[in-house]
């Protein structure tokens, strides 16, 4: 076995609702709501404004149902929906920080977004980021102890696809059984090399301490990966558990898929900046069509083998994204030269700065690195007045000094892990790009012409305290300035969670949803 370190940065049935093709289809035109996409967040208010029955719902989603589609529906075959019409294949903008090169930036173009297409990662990150939201935001309801109660209604554990013993394997009193998306352990476990692990990890302690549960609000260490997966050994994405046939059959909730928002507007006969009125543009209609909501708008967009065995009974390595088993956190220590020199951008001494993503795949030891408490900032402007055209997107990749560094002592982290005696006559060498780099310059030369999107973005519409004059939303969320507007999805979050961003996107969710039905409580 030899050992490869890949290196990423990381920074939307039936039923009486159907998903309808054009708006002209859907049989009603009043809505109280219209959540603009179907994605991560859409998907939970869909559900949960629609759990009044007075409440009327239209949720637009520009990409197609996610029903039938076997590269979401089946984890391992995720890696597949790449370039295809379930990606809105973004590209970056030349990075100087990656010698000019323009990276892929993929994203969901399906009912659910990007939970229909992610890694299915269930990280929740450390407490410290929750409360520095809520200190950020001058909102203690955005605080650790505070969001509880969503993460309980939000997650749903089941035992995983092949069904073993994972006592010991994680901390049952961190976790929920009755919330609404899958999360599950390793359905699919290599023995031999999950043992090794584990062993290499007692052998060395420090960074790749074990840590029984990642998700306790204290990741650092090394863990076992928590998925989001069902028993059934399917993807649990936000369209499938937010959006199952039981929602679907509201009559107060529709759905219109491949249709396009291209504006939202102020609504005629308001005095105010009230914005309640979005335009939609479809391919299989011509011209545009202006929709008022009488409440808000919301924005909650922008190996055959192995297959068989998947089909024949949900088991295999499909029922993985890819073959990894466990997770570590490191953080640098306190003393860093690097921390000394260009500050902290983390949230608090719990948060990592980076993650190691490990496990066996084709007769290597891969680890996948990403920086997830960059100090680096870009922006996403549009490029033209056509609306229909893709956004610049410039990550800044590498803009500030303290990236490079961080990412390149992850790297001398998980080489050192490699060594652990455990692995003396199981990891025979390095491949890959990293073997011949032997100097700083040239490790950062890798990383350079080797990095690529972690696909965690956020903060182009940042949460700040009512009254400021910075942000763009509001504590509860409400576009700062106007009425009948609210943001939620990543886009508020003024940092880059040290997580994957679907769990915190779901807590957003759930927390807005309450927001919203405690204000509009008829």
């Amino acid at each position: 076995m030899v050992l490869n370190l890949v290196v990423v940065v990381g920074l939307s049935a039936l039923g009486l609702c159907a998903s309808y093709g054009t708006i002209q289809d859907v049989p009603i035109a009043k809505w109280d709501f219209i959540i603009v996409g179907g994605g991560t967040a859409g998907s939970v208010l869909a559900n949960r404004l629609t759990e009044n029955p007075n409440h009327n719902v239209l949720v637009i989603e520009a990409g197609p149902t996610n029903e039938g589609v076997e590269e979401s529906i089946i984890p391992g075959l995720g890696p597949r929906i790449a370039l295809t019409r379930y990606d809105w294949n973004f590209t970056t903008v030349p990075q100087q920080g990656l010698n000019n090169r323009s990276i892929p930036f993929q994203r969901g173009h399906l009912l659910g977004g990007s939970s229909s297409v992610n890694g299915m990662a269930y990280t929740r990150g450390p407490a410290s980021d929750y409360d520095r939201l809520a200190s950020v935001s001058g909102d203690a309801g955005w605080s650790w102890d505070n969001i509880q109660s969503y993460l309980r209604k939000n997650e749903k554990l089941e035992p995983p696809a092949d069904n073993h013993n994972i006592e010991g394997e994680f901390d049952p009193t961190m976790h929920s059984l009755t919330g609404k998306v899958a999360v599950t352990l390793p359905g699919n476990p290599s023995p031999a090399v999950d043992a090794a692990t584990l062993q290499a990890s007692k052998e060395l302690g420090g960074d790749f301490q074990f840590n029984l549960d990642m998700n306790s609000g204290k990741p650092l260490g090394l863990s076992w990966l928590q998925s989001t997966i069902g028993h059934d050994g399917t993807r649990s994405s936000s369209a499938t558990s937010y959006l199952d046939s039981r929602t679907k059959a509201r009559k107060n909730l529709h759905i219109v898929t491949d249709t396009f928002v291209t504006r939202v507007l102020k609504t005629p006969g308001t005095r105010d900046l009230t914005i309640r009125s979005v335009e939609i543009r479809s391919p299989n209609t011509s011209g545009a069509v202006v929709l008022t909501a009488s409440k808000e708008v919301i924005l909650a967009a922008l190996q055959a083998r192995a297959l068989d065995l998947w089909k024949a009974n949900r088991t295999g390595p499909y029922v993985q994204y890819v073959a990894t088993h466990h997770i570590a956190w490191l953080r640098l220590p306190d003393n860093s030269s690097i921390i000394e020199q260009f500050g902290d951008p983390s949230s608090g001494r719990e948060s990592g700065h980076i993650e190691v993503i490990l496990g066996a795949l084709d007769g290597t030891y891969d680890g996948i690195l990403l920086l997830v408490s960059p100090a680096s900032r870009g922006s996403l402007t549009i490029g033209s007045n056509d609306p229909f055209d893709n956004p610049l997107i410039n990550p800044g990749y590498y803009s500030s000094e303290f990236d490079l560094p961080t990412l390149r002592q992850g790297i001398k982290s998980a080489v050192e892990f490699s060594k652990a005696p455990v692995w003396k006559n199981v990891i025979t060498g390095m491949v890959g790009p990293l073997a011949d780099a032997t100097t700083d310059a040239e490790v950062d030369a890798v990383i350079r012409n080797n990095t690529v999107t972690g696909l965690h973005p956020i903060g182009t519409a940042a949460i700040s305290p009512r009254g400021a004059s910075w942000g763009v939303v509001d504590p509860d969320l409400l576009v700062k300035h106007v009425s009948g507007l609210r943001i939620v999805d990543a886009s508020i979050l003024p940092y880059v969670p040290s997580a994957h961003t679907q769990v915190p996107v779901y807590v957003i969710a759930e927390r807005a949803a309450d927001m919203i039905k405690s204000k509009w409580h008829d």
